[in-house]
């Protein structure tokens, strides 16, 4: 700002407190913080990176749909090589859609997304994940697990833990009998195993030889839910305890078939969809 009687610059920026540039910032839309916003100087730059900012940034965004498409190589029409990834958002000014690619490199497929991060495969090396931001096109590339889990019949997501203010990967991995737990910006750069929802073998409703898990359905990136192949209930965690536990399934007409519910997430709240009929 200029003075006019004086012709001087005046810098009235240092003189807000931290707390107000953060409540003006979060609400300026995420592409101008990155292309205009965090240039301005260090302290906003390491603010607009931090966990908090972006979790309490993203709701300022339009929401949209990763589509997720895979490619083939030429001379090798059989194999896929890698993902292409486009954004699919509503256009207000034409009450329709609008496709945009997203330009990032080495995209496998995406198993979650947690405010405007993303986990994905490798496309070429098996058991390794990346979490790209989609703003920023930065990746960070974990370190494989200790189960040394290909990541091809597992279930993994991608949280935030809003009491300690961190992402958290919660990888599920064949057996059953543990999670490995992967926090972004951990000090050891290590996974860390807690116990499964089942302690003996007997304890699985699912037959190991034919189960494949799934990516759970995550509810606001704090509490996931997995399928199991249970008629009775499903298996639930909240990444902040790290405790995961049984939730049973609610009552129907008959006794609940494993093959004809489907968990998703709707409006914030778990909903579980169920077949009455084949009709």
């Amino acid at each position: 700002m200029k003075n006019p009687q004086e012709n001087k610059e005046i810098d009235v920026l240092p003189d807000l407190p931290e707390e107000i540039i953060f409540e003006i910032l979060k609400r300026v839309p995420a592409k101008y913080l990155h292309e205009n916003f965090r240039y301005v100087c260090k302290g906003w730059n390491n603010l607009i990176s931090s966990s908090m900012f972006i979790a309490q940034n993203t709701p300022q965004n339009k929401s949209g749909v990763l589509i997720s498409v895979p490619t083939t190589d030429i001379k090798w029409p059989s194999k896929v090589v890698q993902y292409q990834t486009k954004l699919l958002e509503m256009d207000d000014k034409v009450l329709g859609f609008k496709v945009s690619n997203v330009d990032m490199r080495r995209m496998g497929m995406i198993r979650s997304s947690c405010n405007g991060l993303i986990l994905v495969d490798d496309p070429k090396r098996r058991g390794v994940f990346h979490v790209k931001n989609l703003l920023t096109k930065s990746c960070l590339t974990l370190p494989k697990c200790h189960s040394g889990c290909l990541h091809k019949a597992c279930g993994a997501a991608l949280g935030f833990d809003t009491c300690k203010q961190e992402y958290k990967l919660v990888h599920m991995y064949a057996d059953g009998y543990g999670f490995e737990i992967f926090t972004l910006g951990c000090s050891d750069n290590a996974w860390k195993r807690v116990p499964g929802p089942f302690k003996y073998a007997f304890e699985r409703p699912f037959d190991m030889e034919r189960f494949r898990w799934r990516d759970p359905v995550s509810i606001n990136g704090r509490i996931f839910h997995w399928y199991v192949d249970s008629n009775d209930y499903i298996i639930s965690m909240n990444i902040s305890d790290e405790i995961s536990i049984r939730m049973y399934l609610p009552d129907s007409a008959g006794k609940t078939n494993e093959f004809r519910y489907n968990l998703l997430e709707m409006g914030g709240n778990l909903a579980l969809v169920y077949t009455v009929s084949d009709t």
